[in-house]
């Protein structure tokens, strides 16, 4: 395997790394069926996600952001949402030169649901039929694993575009 040949100082940190990015992979997936199911794209889950657990109102350009899409990009989705009666663009209540986006009653109802079909796949972690341990210790620990990865300051490159 490819990754199997950068170098480590620690075969855990490898292990550690491959078991995040093999969760990461599987999270993606669920998200995508929990999508489906909704018949909408992971991005405009994405998006209804972003949207309905801000505590502050949420402006396109920085749904684009946090969605790492080009405005234009979370303008089209934001289109399709709007059309489905999901969401709705208002006045910023402190910018009147911005909008925000908000939740129509539609769009909480379908994330309300899409919620609890997310939560019903971790069931049987939290029941300890799936994965032996302290779901305590495990939480306490991702939450840890998230912080440090977020804060992690990894020099980053230009985006390369794939030939194709």
């Amino acid at each position: 395997m490819l990754f199997d040949t950068v170098p480590v100082r620690n075969e855990l940190v490898r292990s550690l790394a491959d078991s995040v990015r093999t969760l990461d992979f599987e999270f993606r997936r669920l998200r995508q069926r929990v999508a489906m199911s909704a018949r909408i794209t992971l991005a405009e889950f994405d998006a209804l996600v972003t949207v309905s657990q801000s505590d502050d109102p949420v402006t396109p350009k920085q749904l684009a952001a946090v969605l790492g899409l080009t405005t234009s990009a979370t303008t089209a989705v934001l289109d399709r949402l709007e059309a489905a009666a999901l969401v709705a663009r208002r006045p910023h209540p402190h910018d009147r030169r911005s909008l925000v986006v908000a939740l129509q009653p539609r769009g909480e109802e379908i994330m309300t649901d899409l919620y609890a079909r997310f939560v019903e796949a971790f069931e049987p972690i939290a029941a300890g039929d799936a994965c032996p341990g302290d779901i305590a210790d495990l939480v306490a620990l991702l939450r840890c694993i998230t912080t440090t990865v977020a804060d992690a300051h990894l020099e980053t490159a230009e985006p390369t575009r794939l030939a194709g």
